[in-house]
């Protein structure tokens, strides 16, 4: 059953080292991996809970919104699911919930620096029925490896008063340095270039801003 995005196989990861090995990460379907250069397949979803399934641990048709591979370590992987923030240290075998203090563990977007300390970005949304900011505080979260369930808050420069925002699954990005990028539903880019401590709203007034991406020059 297609979600509000559709039916959508959003991500592909391919592995570093066997070019036989690749994951997809699939809007109702769940993360997939093959070892054989696509000629089959399997559900990589052990340990994702999907809440609103009659089956809350079935192997497919989980709500995967987004993943990202740690850039240093292939065999740890970060996702969002439609509910639940996860980690996994065995290439996406098994997955454990890192997400439960966060403010909600419903939103799109989620990825890893590609400096160290590697930290890890989210943007949580209120809930599926209610798709902006908690509270109406804008705010991206970072955890580390060092303590990958504890979040800390960074909305230093963000406005102060009331902000209903929406972070889409590509919508927030890192480059290859300590910058840190998002984009809105209603059309602002914000910029952190260091590491999500301090940020600048760079572009308003855009049509919905859909992807981001940034390189360092």
């Amino acid at each position: 059953m297609p979600g509000g995005g559709g039916l959508g196989l959003h991500t592909i990861i391919e592995d570093k080292t066997d070019a036989k090995k690749m994951w997809t990460g699939i809007s109702t379907g769940g993360v997939y991996k093959t070892t054989d250069g696509g000629k089959s397949w399997k559900p990589s979803n052990k340990g994702i809970l999907a809440v609103f399934l009659p089956d809350p641990e079935i192997e497919y048709g989980q709500c995967v919104h987004k993943f990202a591979q740690h850039p240093g370590n292939p065999n740890v992987f970060y996702l969002q699911h439609h509910w639940g923030v996860y980690r996994s240290e065995d290439s996406g075998a098994t997955w454990k919930n890192i997400g439960k203090s966060l403010p909600s563990d419903f939103g799109f977007g989620i990825v890893v620096s590609k400096i160290e300390p590697n930290y890890v970005y989210a943007f949580p949304l209120k809930s599926d029925e209610f798709r902006v900011c908690p509270e109406g505080k804008m705010a991206v979260y970072r955890s580390s490896e060092k303590d990958p369930k504890k979040w800390k808050k960074l909305s230093n420069g963000m406005p102060k008063g009331e902000v209903y925002e929406t972070v889409l699954r590509d919508g927030l990005a890192v480059d290859d340095t300590d910058g840190v990028y998002f984009g809105t539903r209603n059309g602002s880019v914000w910029a952190s270039r260091n590491s999500g401590e301090s940020w600048k709203e760079i572009f308003a007034s855009l049509p919905a801003v859909l992807s981001v991406k940034a390189y360092s020059i």
